[in-house]
């Protein structure tokens, strides 16, 4: 009998214990949330994108996910908290909000192919409404007049969905070349795209696109080629499935992280050399290594493959403004592509909104042209590489308001160039 008294005194004293030190743990009530530094922003819009709820215990690891979540949206240059404690039980969860300015000019300055000048105008808001809505417009010349326009709604209803629709006319004034021949064609494109976007957790996201698009070719001057028509006219359906994996964390104009990017598009219609069906992958890899205080390290490897039937018009493109800085403007066109991207950023001056980084990169890449075998993507004389040195002229409060100029040096006779933007290269 005095063994079970004394077995039945020890369980009562472990349960007390446990009870005490359970209630000491037991994390407060979410009495209210409150949004601070909101100017433009609709507070519907912001509460959409916070997870963490009044009536519910504080959740340290949802808090820290609606910060970063707060943080990727282009209407925020930076997001704090504080956990204000009403009582032992009950406390207020505040966020500290610094807003971007998201109205955002997109400026583009390069040379055609036939060395004339070429710009792209454009504007966009990031938050138009205050809702977070993506809204903009574009003028392009390049030989010829183009435009198009973008709407969009990342945080549909929830922060999970969101929409994306795209309408685009482009006239541009193409080369096609064989081994010893070269000619130029206006190509005419034509196309409305629809993408929606569903978020399966904070680091992964897929989306499903479709779309239209009416192309047309006629030469317009150069030799005549081989199987190539002299006029061509098509329409063609377009179907795409993307996959984002995206751990990057920001602070302000500083990146650190991993991000990885596919798209496989599917299209249907008939292609210049006869096929009906193409299809074609890329992935894009993306890394960002802060370096101190001022440096951050960025790289990023770029690979696309694409059906490989002979065309004299591939989808991917050695290019100053997508690959390699300073190699000039559609170099050459292909069937499959690499590229590696590495720059070191460095902040020089930094004065409250205003921000002075200076540069140094090395870019290197190859291309499959169409009908090659794979392993020509490896071959010396495939690979082209350039490394230069640039300046970024920074707005701390403006989303995307980078002012980017670079100048790739080539390792041969071939000349270099300075290459002109809005936004880091990548």
């Amino acid at each position: 009998m005095t063994f079970i008294r004394k077995t039945k005194g020890a369980l009562l004293l472990f349960c007390l214990f446990g009870w005490m030190l359970s209630a000491q743990n037991t994390a407060p009530i979410l009495s209210e949330i409150k949004v601070e530094g909101l100017k433009k922003s609709e507070r519907s819009f912001i509460d959409i994108l916070i997870h963490s709820k009044a009536g519910k215990a504080i959740d340290s690891s949802l808090v820290q996910a609606d910060i970063l979540r707060l943080i990727r949206e282009p209407a925020v240059s930076h997001a704090t908290y504080e956990i204000i404690h009403i009582d032992e039980k009950q406390a207020a969860l505040v966020f500290h909000i610094e807003e971007n300015f998201t109205l955002i000019p997109a400026v583009d300055l390069w040379t055609t192919v036939e060395d004339q000048f070429a710009f792209h105008l454009g504007v966009n808001d990031y938050n138009f409404l205050g809702r977070g809505y993506i809204a903009g417009f574009f003028y392009r010349k390049n030989v010829y007049p183009g435009y198009g326009f973008l709407f969009g709604n990342p945080n549909f209803i929830t922060s999970k969905l969101g929409y994306k629709i795209i309408g685009q006319h482009n006239k541009t004034l193409e080369p096609i070349r064989d081994e010893f021949n070269e000619s130029f064609y206006d190509y005419t494109n034509n196309s409305l795209d629809i993408l929606v976007d569903y978020e399966l957790n904070l680091k992964n996201k897929v989306s499903l696109g479709f779309g239209i698009i009416s192309e047309k070719y006629i030469k317009n001057k150069g030799v005549d080629l081989p199987e190539v028509p002299d006029e061509f006219e098509t329409n063609k359906f377009l179907g795409k499935v993307l996959y984002d994996y995206d751990t990057l964390d920001y602070h302000y104009y500083f990146t650190e992280g991993f991000r990885s990017f596919s798209n496989f598009t599917f299209v249907m219609g008939k292609n210049i050399n006869g096929d009906q069906r193409f299809v074609s992958f890329e992935n894009d890899l993306f890394f960002y290594k802060r370096i101190k205080s001022k440096g951050n390290w960025a790289t990023r490897l770029k690979i696309g493959l694409a059906t490989n039937t002979p065309t004299p018009f591939p989808p991917f493109a050695i290019d100053n403004n997508q690959n390699i800085r300073g190699i000039g403007n559609l170099v050459q066109r292909g069937s499959g592509v690499w590229a590696l991207n590495t720059e070191y950023r460095h902040t020089l001056i930094e004065k409250k909104w205003f921000v002075l980084q200076a540069n140094s990169f090395w870019d290197i890449g190859s291309l499959r042209q169409s009908g090659d075998d794979f392993n020509t993507l490896f071959k010396n004389k495939s690979v082209e590489t350039r490394a230069g040195i640039g300046v970024r002229l920074i707005h701390k409060y403006i989303f995307r308001a980078i002012i980017r100029i670079d100048y790739g040096f080539s390792f041969d006779n071939s000349p270099g160039g300075l290459v002109f933007g809005i936004g880091q290269y990548f």
